[in-house]
């Protein structure tokens, strides 16, 4: 008998096992669950002593209202321009920071403005389908550097989209709508986060304005010289912005639409996502990026000590192990990982993923072997 077998078989004897299962399991549901923030504080905050607003990386804003659609502001189809004054706080490095999306709902995004380093990115459903499986995307490279103001143009019509950066022409491309042409689609502005609230950005929002039309290049420059002059482009007659939020407000949950009493934006007090993953599928996940790869072993290997001590408790007396309970404790960790992630559905600061899930399994299994590898029957 090996030493590994005899502190195995001691261990059963004087009933420790059954004690380490039960801290193992107490242990891995509190780390599944904490902070246990149900109700968190939303982190964006009026700016003190001029217009804007500022998102933490736990902070979101939406408007109140679809605006988009056949009878609102910006219409399936139609010319559109996106007009932005943005202070990043970060440069962001793992992840896709959404600045502002355009969430149909249901699942179904059509568009998004993001940073990734000092990048902007804009990304765009291809038509009738959802932004985050089937997209396309085009970027300008060093325009949201860390602590600078800058003012930012996105112009589309008849599928040719333009990306300026302080009234300058940085990307072009065709083929690349934006707008969806489904006349029934519906759809609100999602600020400083995803939909679901994992795709957090940090940094100052200053201005923000549409147009059912595509601004022409004299316009875009002329927008950002009035806005780094004055605070606000100015416009002539029949040619204002079908939304305009200058934010200035400082104070309250409320962001007016200054073109009308439609569209406001909502700063809610609470952390409060419009849409929470359920059981996300892992094929959208980036399988390269540095923060899976870290996810991943942190759930295989918080579920190996699982495996390792309930193979332990339920070998037989003589230190057997049965295929049947081999399943039993493997099947125990799937339950077990399963809970967490539906429970923290309720949880807005967590992400419910299938790809935990298998990765929990993934470490119950190798626990399960490592105990029979290191003191077989």
């Amino acid at each position: 008998m090996s030493a590994t077998e005899a502190i195995a078989q001691t261990m059963r004897r004087k009933g420790i096992p059954p004690l380490l299962c039960v801290a193992v399991f107490v242990a891995i549901l509190i780390a599944g669950l904490w902070p246990f923030r149900f109700r968190p504080r939303n982190q964006v905050t009026w700016l003190d002593g001029q217009n804007g607003i500022h998102f933490g990386r736990l902070g979101i804003a939406y408007s109140t209202d679809s605006l988009y659609g056949s009878r609102e502001a910006i219409r399936p189809g139609r010319p559109v321009s996106v007009e932005l004054a943005v202070r990043p706080a970060r440069e962001v490095q793992h992840s896709l920071a959404h600045i502002l999306t355009l969430d149909g709902g249901k699942g179904r995004q059509f568009f998004t403005l993001a940073q990734w380093k000092s990048n902007l990115i804009l990304r765009a459903a291809s038509q009738g389908n959802d932004l985050r499986s089937d997209f396309r995307e085009m970027g300008a490279t060093d325009v949201l550097s860390k602590n600078i103001p800058r003012f930012v143009t996105i112009t589309s019509q008849n599928g040719t989209t333009k990306i300026y950066a302080d009234g300058q022409l940085r990307k072009a491309r065709k083929d690349f709508p934006v707008l969806p042409a489904d006349p029934s689609a519906t759809g609100r502005f999602v600020l400083g986060n995803s939909p679901s609230g994992t795709n957090s950005w940090t940094g100052d929002l200053l201005f923000l304005a549409s147009y059912d039309r595509e601004l022409p290049v004299d316009e875009v420059l002329q927008h950002f010289r009035d806005w780094f002059a004055q605070g606000t482009p100015t416009w002539t007659a029949g040619k204002s912005p079908t939304l305009l939020y200058v934010f200035d407000e400082r104070a309250g949950t409320i962001a007016q639409n200054h073109t009308g009493h439609h569209h406001d934006i909502s700063i809610p007090a609470t952390f409060h996502v419009l849409r929470k993953n359920v059981l996300r599928p892992p094929w959208p996940e980036d399988y390269f990026s540095r923060s899976f790869v870290s996810d991943v072993a942190v759930n295989v290997l918080g579920f190996v000590p699982f495996g390792f001590f309930f193979a332990l408790w339920l070998r037989k007396e003589d230190g057997s192990a049965r295929k049947s309970r081999v399943l039993v404790v493997v099947a125990l960790g799937g339950i077990l990982s399963l809970t967490i992630e539906l429970l923290q559905v309720y949880l807005p600061t967590r992400a419910s993923s299938c790809t935990d899930v298998l990765c929990n399994i993934a470490g119950t299994i190798l626990g399960t072997y490592v105990i029979n590898r290191a003191a077989p029957p």
